[in-house]
């Protein structure tokens, strides 16, 4: 006998609650469920009631499992589908309709939807053992060459579309497929924690830097404006940061890394040659048409710049002016002379001594305090380390020791011709223009610092020069130092987190260098003159607000994060081993071996 089920008669003692669920029981064929639920089998002949019981049969109905259900008929499967393909390509008409008349004006707010399906579909990829790794690398070292080799003033630009710089067509796909490894390989994420954890206080710094610059975007004035400049960070410091931690503690890579820097160096020298003779930048006139950006400064930078006050002219080689030029030159001196100092290889070494000069008279002609000041800085601060290893570990050095004790008499000795010889010191600190550039340093400091107090949270990514409103003589916003350029743009907070990151870094190879955790390992070695170009970014900055070398940095902060956690995996199970060897009493004596002889 077929049954049915019908509401129980919910208990008159205690209330019924609206989540309750009701309690069903059996009712044979022919008698009709109340709708009302008492249990009774009375069918009300008004008109209200007839309408209670269509609408509790609306509301309740039978739940009917799936596999007796009678499927939809091809009919209707085809109209549904005809109909979300409909819809479809209605919103895709909108879309590119939207995207040819406000795209060129507002183009993150179109790609954000489609960053977000990326994201969904990365995150729902299965896990894997190994994620693309070599990939990873591969397009880590194609982006680094393109920083350096390719002008970052040339652009993609197409009519009708925003434009497209190489650093986004190489750092796009680097952070899809790193966000790829860290969602499909635990390998990966436990590699990238343990690097991590070689500096945790610098990483830690650094995100909060991150997620202050996201902050930054509810105080900005021009929300899409920050936005945009914030994806690009992303693209161009996050993801190479976390990506350089992670490949960088693999063994021979960094050596690598600071290999291609060196022969980037080289070439970026033979072009600021090239140029120099030239009085411009070889392509100036060759530039195809799908490259060129309508902008004054594109134009200013092809034309070449001549320094006034008879300072002549100025290479700035594959960069956008003779002062990025310079500070690229500075971040990478220190791996040069630290590969003169220490490389096992005779043949490196010497083309490493050679390359000095050759890196020396490039900063020259690029007629660059900030090339200068780096150059100064490397040999001052990786000398004073040299001496301090060299006494350190050998006592009976009689050089290591006039060194690094004579070092106060040799800091004397250098500063002096910088101060008071002529030409050395406009090297340094320049004359003519220099002095109106240190003048107009004043000014924007005169006219930032009150906005910064009245803003102390910042204004955003990228609304420095806007606020500050301080025009060079060629009418443009500028600023000419970066510690300006982020207290402005992140408040006093983010200025204490992002210098200070920098700073924690530095601190934490010094109290390596002094714990002696640093051995004979070529490659972890690398971690000093890391250092060193960190000491030369900051220095640089206070003169300095373009952010052309950004990323090389944050490759450099990665390394040294990378470096020191595999010099503290090192140092952990031999300082665990010599613990666990017992002590000698105090006046014991060895018992002699036989076995020695």
């Amino acid at each position: 006998m077929t049954v049915l089920m019908q509401e129980a008669e919910p208990s008159r003692a205690k209330s019924r609650s609206w989540f309750a669920v009701p309690r069903l029981r059996p009712l044979r064929r022919g008698a009709e469920a109340s709708p009302s639920g008492d249990g009774g089998a009375r069918r009300s002949n008004d008109r209200s009631g007839r309408l209670a019981t269509v609408l509790r049969s609306w509301t309740y109905r039978e739940a009917v499992l799936p596999p007796y259900t009678a499927p939809p008929s091809s009919l209707v499967r085809v109209g549904r589908r005809s109909l979300g393909f409909a819809l479809l390509g209605l919103f895709l008409l909108v879309y590119g309709a939207a995207f040819g008349l406000f795209g060129q004006f507002f183009p993150l707010v179109f790609v954000i939807p489609i960053g977000v399906l990326a994201l969904m579909v990365i995150w729902a990829l299965p896990d894997l053992k190994v994620g693309p790794v070599r990939m990873l690398e591969t397009l880590f070292f194609t982006f680094l060459i393109a920083e350096v080799i390719w002008p970052s003033y040339l652009a993609l630009a197409i009519p009708g579309l925003p434009q497209i710089s190489m650093a986004r067509i190489t750092g796009a796909p680097f952070a899809i497929v790193l966000l790829v490894c860290l969602s499909t390989s635990s390998g990966f994420r436990r590699d990238l924690a343990a690097s991590l954890a070689g500096a945790p206080l610098v990483w830690g710094l650094f995100v909060a830097f991150v997620a202050i610059q996201a902050l930054s975007i509810l105080f900005s004035a021009f929300p899409l404006f920050t936005i945009d400049r914030f994806a690009s960070d992303q693209l161009a410091w996050t993801a190479i940061f976390f990506g350089a931690c992670y490949l960088m503690a693999k063994p021979g890579v960094a050596t690598r890394w600071v290999n291609v820097m060196w022969g980037m160096t080289i070439f970026v020298g033979f072009i600021a040659l090239w140029e120099h003779h030239l009085q411009h930048v070889p392509w100036a006139n060759h530039v195809p048409p799908f490259f060129k950006i309508d902008d004054p400064r594109v134009a200013q930078i092809l034309a070449g710049e001549v320094r006034p006050y008879g300072g002549g002219y100025r290479a700035e080689s594959t960069f956008a002016g003779p002062i990025q030029l310079g500070e690229f030159l500075a971040l990478v001196m220190p791996f040069i002379i630290h590969l003169a100092v220490t490389s096992s290889n005779r043949r490196t070494r010497w083309a490493a001594i050679a390359t000095i000069p050759f890196v020396t008279l490039t900063v020259v002609i690029a007629n660059a305090r900030s090339g200068m000041f780096g150059w100064l800085i490397s040999f001052v601060l990786y000398g004073a380390y040299w001496g301090y290893r060299r006494w350190r570990f050998d006592r009976t050095s009689l050089f290591g020791a006039l060194v690094f004790f004579g070092y106060p008499l040799a800091g004397v000795l250098t500063v002096i011709p910088v101060l008071f010889v002529g030409r050395i010191h406009a090297m340094f600190f320049g004359s003519g223009l220099a002095v109106a550039s240190g003048n107009a340093r004043k000014e924007q400091w005169a006219l930032g610092w009150p906005k910064a107090l009245r803003h102390p949270w910042g204004y955003g990514v990228g609304r420095s020069a806007d606020v500050v409103g301080w025009l060079s003589p060629g009418g443009f916003n500028s600023i000419d130092t970066y510690y300006l350029t982020v207290l402005v743009e992140y408040g006093f907070v983010g200025f204490i987190v992002y210098f200070g990151m920098f700073l924690m870094a530095i601190f934490e190879v010094v109290r390596l260098v002094l714990s002696r955790a640093l051995g004979d390992d070529e490659e972890t070695s690398l971690i000093v003159p890391a250092a060193v170009a960190l000491a030369n970014f900051v220095v640089i900055k206070s003169v300095f607000s373009q952010e052309d070398n950004h990323s090389i940095v944050f490759m450099i902060l990665g390394m040294l994060i990378a470096l020191s956690s595999r010099l503290k995996n090192v140092a952990e199970p031999a300082t665990a081993s010599a613990r666990a060897q017992p002590r000698r009493a105090v006046g014991q004596v060895r018992r002699p071996s036989l076995a020695r002889g």
